[in-house]
């Protein structure tokens, strides 16, 4: 792996029970590409950065965060209905920082404490898709 914050999530990824590959493929559009950190199934993909690009919700555009979570739509070139999740990992939090997910039906949002929602994607595609789009929209809101 490129960076310990790449490591640190995936031992968390393997906690949670998730299947993950590492920097399985490179996408690309028109203008640019992107190498996604991990994918956790055909079409679900998680790029991890640290808690210190959080300037809150939503992003000022321009901002570190904006630009990673536009970094990621690349992705769609290629896989439309890909769910895209920008994970701020903190392992010293007991949520384990941030998981921002923007599916491709709704725009992003921020669905809080990353341990709750993986625990729930850790059940499936299907179950983890509905369950923890549901149970962030209950809890948060969408953003």
């Amino acid at each position: 792996m490129r960076s310990r914050l790449e490591a640190s999530a995936a031992g968390l990824l393997d906690e949670s029970g998730i299947t993950w590959a590492y920097e399985p493929e490179c996408f690309a559009d028109g203008a640019s590409q992107y190498l996604p950190d991990f994918r956790l199934w055909p079409s679900w993909f998680l790029e991890v950065k640290p808690p210190s690009i959080w300037e809150g919700w939503p992003p000022s555009e321009g901002a570190a965060l904006d630009k990673a979570l536009r970094r990621m739509v690349v992705i769609r070139a290629s896989i439309a209905k890909a769910v895209l999740m920008l994970w701020l990992v903190d392992t010293s939090a007991s949520g384990w920082g941030r998981l921002i997910v923007h599916g491709p039906q709704w725009a992003a949002w921020e669905c809080g404490g990353a341990k709750r929602w993986l625990s729930i994607v850790s059940r499936g595609w299907e179950a983890g898709w509905e369950a923890g789009r549901e149970s962030a929209r209950d809890d948060e809101g969408p953003f």
